[in-house]
């Protein structure tokens, strides 16, 4: 077989890898539309959940941050914080996943290694992502009675792609734990990182709540910066144009970094063996 046809093949798997991998990566169900189904029947449930809390808070209280009321700020959080989420979690949770399931060794003997294995959860994740963002969406406006602008929600959903990528910098980036700890045990960074980012970047509550020695923080995190133009966008406030030039410097400084990052540490970990199931 001639080089030109190796690697067609190979990139020709790598591509069944990642299709198979981004339509079958549900845990516990053998099929991915009963498992998509599922997650939609439940996107439903925690959308309804979340809103009537927010609908009981606003009740009580009248708050509203920038002329929007709370239950709709906390419908804007819902609806940019599932692919920031996925960006943050998945490149090392799709490798604990796959050694739990004695999947990753498999992986590795391939020519193309894990990235296809990844780039599928990545996929997987962002599909069922969206499928919870229209229904948060959905039920959100049923429920409030406002009903954005679809051009509004087109860029607000662009706004949460851009920021996604800036985020999936800073997950590929947490792999540098895999440097001092196995692959099998929990991955630290982006368990803090998570942590600070419900914390600090506005998802919850308006940053101003925050002592004033911590807002200073709220910058750090590209997700800051995303919640706030997906409420000012979605809601037809206008786009603050400084925090997405921001927002967008962030994703072209991180994301290299990251992807740089990680293809060296899976790199490392190949050659030390850390991957290996019995290891």
């Amino acid at each position: 077989m001639s080089m030109g046809n190796f690697e067609r093949k190979k990139i020709k798997g790598a591509f069944v890898v990642i299709k198979e991998i981004a339509l079958n990566s549900s845990v516990g169900w053998s099929f991915v539309w009963p498992a998509i189904l599922a997650n939609a029947l439940r996107s439903i449930i925690d959308a309804t959940v979340f809103i009537l809390i927010a609908i009981t808070v606003y009740s009580n209280s009248g708050f509203t941050w920038s002329g929007i009321s709370f239950p709709e700020y906390v419908l804007a959080g819902l609806f940019a914080g599932l692919m920031l989420s996925s960006s943050l979690t998945i490149p090392t949770g799709s490798l604990n996943f796959a050694y739990g399931m004695g999947e990753l060794d498999v992986y590795l003997s391939l020519p193309y290694g894990v990235y296809p294995h990844v780039i599928g959860s990545l996929f997987y994740s962002y599909l069922v992502d969206i499928i919870y963002m229209i229904t948060y969406l959905t039920i959100g406006c049923c429920l409030l009675g406002c009903w954005p602008n679809p051009l509004n929600v087109l860029y607000a959903f662009l706004i949460i792609v851009l920021g996604s990528l800036a985020v999936l910098g800073i997950g590929l980036l947490s792999s540098i734990s895999y440097l001092r700890i196995h692959v099998k045990n929990p991955e630290p960074l982006t368990w803090i990182i998570n942590l600070l980012v419900n914390l600090l970047t506005g998802y919850y509550f308006p940053i101003s709540l925050l002592p004033r020695q911590l807002r200073f923080l709220t910058n750090l995190f590209p997700h800051t910066y995303v919640f706030k133009l997906v409420r000012f966008t979605l809601y037809g406030k206008g786009i603050p144009i400084g925090d997405l030039v921001t927002l967008a410097i962030m994703t072209v400084i991180i994301l290299p970094i990251g992807i740089l990052t990680y293809v060296k540490v899976i790199e490392h970990c190949e050659k030390k063996g850390v991957f290996l199931k019995w290891s």
